[in-house]
């Protein structure tokens, strides 16, 4: 990570370690999520990229819901739910020097399909669930860069706040 691009995104087809705040587990089958990390490099100062991950929220948010038409809504402060049960998670890891943010890394997962009886708790649910269809993983993913992407660029421009509002 040490010497890579701001942007690299690695896109897993399954996890075995996935995780979510507060070590929580993150359960997929294979094939059945969209999962995947990108590297930021903002160098901000660490009191303005706290509302990264919120805003996060609000850039996947937006683009399950430009993608499929399914109306979404967020529990502070990383998750994406659908009738209060949870669709989509993030976790964002940073790394601070000097009292800034010099990288970081989102996760994000998505349950895209229900691939077996048990392969989400109740408490889940999976897009194709709500939206009546399969999504493309390669279509969502790139609406949640396109929207994330935005956002990001929006809060290193200092319109963080307008974004939360």
């Amino acid at each position: 990570m040490a010497g890579a691009a701001e942007g690299l995104t690695v896109i897993a087809n399954h996890q075995t370690t996935g995780r979510g705040r507060g070590g929580r587990q993150w359960i997929d089958a294979s094939g059945a999520s969209l999962l995947f990390s990108t590297l930021l490099r903002p160098n901000i100062d660490i009191h303005d990229f706290e509302k990264f991950p919120v805003l996060l929220g609000v850039g996947i948010a937006e683009a399950i819901e430009a993608t499929t038409g399914v109306e979404t809504s967020l529990k502070w402060p990383n998750d994406v739910l659908v009738g209060g049960r949870k669709l989509a998670g993030t976790l964002v890891s940073t790394r601070i020097a000097g009292g800034a943010v010099t990288s970081a890394v989102f996760g994000v997962g998505v349950n895209l399909i229900r691939s077996a009886p048990a392969s989400l708790p109740e408490t889940a649910i999976a897009l194709e669930e709500v939206a009546g269809r399969i999504v493309s993983q390669k279509q969502l993913l790139e609406s949640i860069l396109h929207h994330t992407s935005h956002i990001y660029s929006q809060l290193l421009g200092g319109d963080g706040k307008a974004i939360l509002s």
